[in-house]
């Protein structure tokens, strides 16, 4: 993964990190796709991405070179990578990806 920068959760300003105070840090809604993945310990498999932010709820997972930790937000290029779960627990993420915009409908 090409990491373009990696920053923790600013508690004080955004409030607990969950999926739901991440869907308000990303609105409008219809202008992003959230998922949240949950990956047993050992998890390890290889993945592809177009550019987004994963935050990580809870664990420890390795992309590529890059180690998080819960707490941590990345920002991130088109990338394809190996993704390991480096901790003993299982791993929660979160990943968001602006959508480009609608094509405006012709009446």
């Amino acid at each position: 993964m090409k990491v373009a920068r990696t920053t923790r959760w600013d508690v004080a300003k955004h409030g607990p990190l969950s999926e739901a105070n991440i869907r308000l840090r990303h609105q409008p809604p219809e202008m992003f796709r959230i998922s949240r993945y949950s990956y047993d310990a050992g998890s390890r498999f290889s993945q592809s991405t177009r550019a987004g932010v994963c935050y990580v709820l809870r664990g420890e997972v390795r992309f590529g070179e890059t180690k998080l930790h819960a707490g941590d937000e990345v920002s991130f290029d088109d990338c394809s990578c190996e993704v390991e779960v480096a901790g003993e627990g299982r791993v929660e993420v979160v990943f968001v990806w602006e959508l480009p915009p609608a094509p405006e409908s012709r009446v």
